[in-house]
């Protein structure tokens, strides 16, 4: 009787088949043969993006970065394409908590869907230790401080900012909403910005000013 050798067929491996914004992913056929990889199908411009070598390279890493879907497409030097399933982007709500001591402390205000719209909002949800708001206007090279209880400076809080929290004493404040990815536009001076969780690698000052590159003094 003829003997018969299975080949499994070749195709894009990898480990899930969804990501959390700012999460990675990983790709692979083989680990050996070399591919141009582009991002297909996606339902949103810029659903997400690859982190680091996508041509010529054996594997990818493609880093979630909008609520949506997409499939990876492997092109060999020769040959035929090959494609993943549909990968779907998905945003989860987490906290982060900040330990805010007596004075001025700054936080970053790096989630989404907090229900905190204004200055008033986040003074309400520090509480009683709680004096102060205040933003650094980059527009205006200056500070503006709205101070808990009256309507005055009761600015609209911008997700992925930097905010002055002033407090009286020691108080626990928890965020909970979703991960937030911004670009930030900076003018020439002093910028007040959150550090956002994809960065959270940059655990320097000097990583930060690297990143922000010659224009950084």
């Amino acid at each position: 009787s003829a003997e018969y050798t299975y080949t499994a067929p070749v195709s894009i491996q990898h480990n899930a088949s969804s990501l959390n914004v700012d999460a990675t992913l990983g790709f692979t056929v083989d680990g050996t043969t070399t591919y141009d990889w582009t991002i297909t199908d996606a339902s949103v411009s810029g659903v997400a993006e690859f982190s680091g070598a996508f041509t010529g390279v054996a594997s990818v890493t493609v880093i979630g970065k909008k609520v949506g879907t997409f499939t990876v497409t492997a092109t060999p030097a020769s040959g035929t394409a090959l494609k993943t399933g549909t990968i779907t982007v998905v945003q989860t709500s987490t906290t982060k908590q900040y330990s805010l001591l007596t004075g001025l402390n700054i936080i970053s205000l790096s989630r989404t869907g907090t229900g905190w719209a204004k200055a008033a909002d986040l003074a309400s949800a520090v509480g009683s230790t709680c004096q102060s708001i205040i933003k650094w206007d980059a527009s205006k090279q200056g500070f503006v401080a709205h101070i808990k209880g009256t309507p005055l400076n009761n600015f609209d809080l911008v997700a992925g900012d930097g905010y002055f929290v002033n407090v009286t004493g020691p108080f626990t404040l928890s965020v909970t909403g979703e991960t937030v990815t911004r670009t930030f536009s900076l003018v020439s001076g002093l910028n007040l910005v959150g550090m956002p969780d994809a960065k959270s690698a940059l655990t320097k000052a000097a990583d930060l000013a690297s990143n922000v590159g010659s224009t950084c003094l």
